[in-house]
């Protein structure tokens, strides 16, 4: 079994709708009830860190123990979540989410990733570089339903085929995880304000800086949805022919349509990452900034102490009170965000330095209302089981929340 130690967090933005008080512990939650309020269905934004010597890497390998040759991933395997072992981390990922997303439904999701990172490119006038955060898929309307990936469900389809994406399209060049750009992008998300980084992937997965993700061959499936910034394609889709027509659609930003749709809903994002937060600071002047200009008004301090700040910010405001952006979205209850992480530290660390990394990982899962970091496994069962105690209670605090 691999010893790579891999992050994974589960950020867990809980758009707290319809409640008096509410707290997590790592499989059960705590909230008090009022006034009764049909919620609307909960919305999951999932992120993953895309480090390829890490996704790359082998797992759901044969082990002997006691004469007897085990495979970890059998399950998978026997239930066609997997063809065969060994996989890479990535084709890993994708069967255990295909795995544990097929047991639920009446949930709405989305997926987010890094850009890669090329100093100082930041924000909507930029352009020919990378940085800040992007959304491979919006939380759209349609919520997963009882059937299964195999079956046909066409969000648990998409969702996971942009993660095999991923795996065939993403290539050897790493996106560093950053952290407060992935939560400033889903602030703007959330409050229907316009799109701060989302254009900005001229560099990412490999490719030179002459164009973006819309005009290159092999990655355009890897580009963002700009369905959820207003925008659509020539025709409606994205082909050779009209690629050249759609780089000016593709090149600059647009403004982002709010997910938050329904009276108490809670939005959720699931955030898988490989190491610590890095080269996140070119938005910090824009996060920084007053509300009346896009901002969340904080002050930042430090390069990973301030992620805290950002969850924090997330954790306590109500983005659906009616104040927020141009469309001033004004829903029942609060929309706050709550962040679950499930964490291993990246590989190499040992005694104190380790100690600091995980303490680091605890304190964002407390900054962002919960009470320490689940842990990634490279068997299954363990990992499937975190991820679905993490659903089933946003499932769970989803049907029980009621009006304050």
């Amino acid at each position: 079994m691999s010893t790579h130690k891999i992050l994974v967090s589960l950020v867990s933005t809980v758009l707290a709708v319809c409640v008096g008080s509410v707290g997590f512990a790592d499989d059960t939650e705590l909230y008090t009830n009022n006034t009764s309020v049909t919620p609307g269905a909960p919305l999951v934004m999932f992120s993953i860190d895309y480090l390829p010597n890490v996704l790359g890497s082998k797992v759901c390998q044969d082990e002997v123990i006691s004469g007897e040759t085990i495979n970890p991933c059998a399950s998978l395997v026997s239930k066609g979540y997997l063809a065969s072992t060994p996989v890479t981390r990535i084709e890993y990922l994708k069967a255990v989410m295909k795995a544990a997303l097929d047991e639920f439904s009446g949930i709405r999701i989305g997926l987010m990733i890094s850009h890669d990172n090329k100093q100082g490119c930041a924000g909507p006038g930029s352009s020919g570089c990378s940085g800040g955060a992007y959304i491979l898929k919006g939380i759209g309307t349609t919520e997963l339903s009882t059937k299964t990936y195999a079956e046909g469900d066409p969000v648990k389809k998409e969702f996971i085929d942009l993660l095999g994406n991923l795996g065939t399209k993403g290539g050897n060049t790493a996106h560093p995880f950053q952290g407060k750009e992935i939560f400033f992008e889903f602030f703007r998300y959330l409050t229907g304000q316009n799109a701060y980084s989302s254009h900005l992937g001229w560099t990412d997965y490999g490719t030179d800086a002459t164009t973006n993700l819309s005009s290159e061959t092999d990655k355009y499936q890897l580009m963002r949805d700009i369905s959820i910034e207003g925008k659509v394609f020539k025709g409606g889709t994205l082909t050779d022919s009209d690629k050249l027509a759609n780089m000016a659609t593709y090149n600059s930003p647009g403004k982002y349509i709010s997910p938050i749709t329904e009276n108490c809903s809670k939005i959720f994002t699931v955030n898988f990452s490989f190491g610590v937060t890095a080269n996140d600071s070119d938005a910090d002047t824009a996060i920084q900034a007053s509300f009346a200009t896009g901002g969340m008004d904080v002050s930042l301090t430090g390069t990973s102490d301030s992620v805290n700040t950002l969850l924090k910010f997330l954790n306590q405001n109500d983005f659906a009170d009616g104040t927020w952006g141009a469309d001033k979205i004004d829903k029942t209850g609060k929309q706050n965000v709550t962040s679950f992480w499930i964490v291993e530290a990246p590989d190499g660390l040992s005694g104190r330095a380790l100690d600091n990394v995980l303490a680091r990982y605890d304190s964002w899962a407390a900054a962002g209302g919960t009470t320490a970091a689940y842990q990634w496994s490279d068997n299954p069962d363990d990992l499937i089981q975190s991820i679905k105690i993490i659903l089933n209670q946003i499932l769970s605090v989803s049907t029980t929340f009621t009006a304050a």
